[in-house]
């Protein structure tokens, strides 16, 4: 597992929250739509707003040594595509399993944390 994400339909109150109630420390901003903080154990965990449109999420993101041919493999099953990002940091993909669970596949890229 490479990390976990949540959308939000306000990322300041919920920076507030998981700060205040929780006491994370978010060290990367994404342009004001997604942050992180960095987990004891390598983990990241992230919120995020997309302003398409907000839907209930959670998700784990699997890093994957062939980002492409996971991804192939991804569509190739059928499975439902909610999105795809490819920015500065990293590149993902999000879906859902069969039972509607959302999963990602995510590659770092050279340099980033």
């Amino acid at each position: 597992m490479d990390a976990v994400y949540y959308l939000t339909q306000d990322l300041a109150r919920s920076r507030k929250f998981y700060e205040d109630v929780l006491g994370l420390q978010f060290v990367r901003d994404y342009q004001g739509s997604f942050i992180e903080a960095d987990l004891s154990d390598g983990t990241t965990f992230g919120i995020g707003f997309i302003p398409e449109g907000f839907h209930v999420s959670g998700g784990i993101m699997f890093a994957s040594p062939d980002f492409e041919d996971a991804g192939a493999r991804v569509r190739a099953s059928g499975a439902k595509v909610n999105g795809e990002y490819v920015g500065d940091n990293c590149t993902m993909l999000w879906f859902e399993d069969p039972d509607g669970n959302t999963l990602c596949l995510h590659r770092r890229k050279a340099g980033a944390v």
